[in-house]
């Protein structure tokens, strides 16, 4: 009798044993892609004009949260679902990306009607805003997110073949520039309400902590991008240093590192959200400007 219950405590201790290293190889082998950069997508060319930086990047940073594992749409039975940073950070990626997409579709690559939206650009804001969270066999975020990329891909490609839309002026940059504005700003709010007192950066604290993050990382992209879209813009506006001011904080937020435990973990949330609240000042700064100058001519 004793030796059963003995093999039945050895066997519980492997599968316990078995279930923690499940979870700590999920961890180690898929934390947040934080050092992602996307400077050097490759952009078609053509005949009728330059391809939309925005739009590629947007579509390399879909493929390469598709490449690593979807985290926030995974099945609770896979590894990739007990990543709890990388969920938390691509969620923080997905939120700049849809809305900037959206912002392509709504003013950038339209001149105001509703019949001038593209097809391409209104299927990838379709299929992004489906929602970061869906699994299934025939319908889900993956799938979603593969042929949003396409379909951004597919815009680029009509786009320097003069089949369709870009329009890099004074007020489209605002627009984008405020999207972003919106999105982060709003995320440091969130973050900058947190109260935590324990030494250990776990639960809501941990997962807003690494949004926050993958927000200002993804925003990081998306402004570089903008940079090169609308350099005509910047430079008649006499705004280059501001703007890569601006560019620089953003990108530099992400460098904030994420504690697992510390003799005061406020001090963390704290430069978190003051790098980002500095970092959105320095693009309101930007976007104030545009604002009072797009009435103007110098589009």
């Amino acid at each position: 009798m004793t030796g059963n219950k003995s093999r039945i405590l050895t066997v519980g201790l492997v599968l316990t044993g078995l279930i923690v290293a499940y979870v700590l190889v999920g961890q180690w082998t898929g934390a947040p892609h934080y050092d992602a950069r996307f400077d050097d997508v490759v952009l078609p060319t053509g005949p009728k004009g330059p391809a939309s930086k925005v739009a590629a990047v947007t579509a390399a940073m879909l493929r390469d949260g598709v490449g690593r594992g979807w985290c926030p749409s995974e099945s609770f039975l896979t590894p990739a679902s007990w990543r709890t940073d990388t969920c938390a950070f691509q969620l923080g990626q997905e939120k700049i990306l849809s809305r900037t997409t959206f912002t392509l579709r709504e003013d950038v690559a339209t001149l105001g009607s509703l019949n001038d939206i593209d097809k391409d650009l209104d299927i990838a804001v379709e299929r992004i805003q489906a929602g970061p969270r869906m699994w299934g066999f025939l319908y889900n975020t993956v799938g979603n997110y593969e042929i949003a990329a396409d379909a951004l891909d597919r815009f680029n490609t009509r786009l320097v073949e003069g089949q369709a839309g870009y329009y890099p002026r004074i007020d489209n940059l605002g627009e984008l520039l405020k999207t972003i504005i919106r999105a982060t700003g709003g995320q440091v709010e969130v973050l900058k309400a947190i109260d935590s007192h324990s030494w250990f950066m776990t639960g809501t604290t941990r997962a807003e902590f690494v949004r926050t993050r993958g927000e200002f990382a993804a925003a990081c992209e998306i402004l570089k991008a903008i940079r090169i879209d609308f350099d005509g813009v910047i430079d008649k506006q006499s705004i280059k240093p501001s703007m890569d001011a601006a560019v620089d904080a953003v990108c530099a937020v992400n460098d904030t590192t994420t504690p697992l435990a510390s003799w005061y973990l406020d001090s963390h949330i704290v430069s978190l959200s003051g790098n980002g609240a500095t970092a959105v000042a320095k693009l309101q700064n930007v976007y104030s400007h545009l604002a009072s100058m797009s009435g103007n001519a110098g589009r």
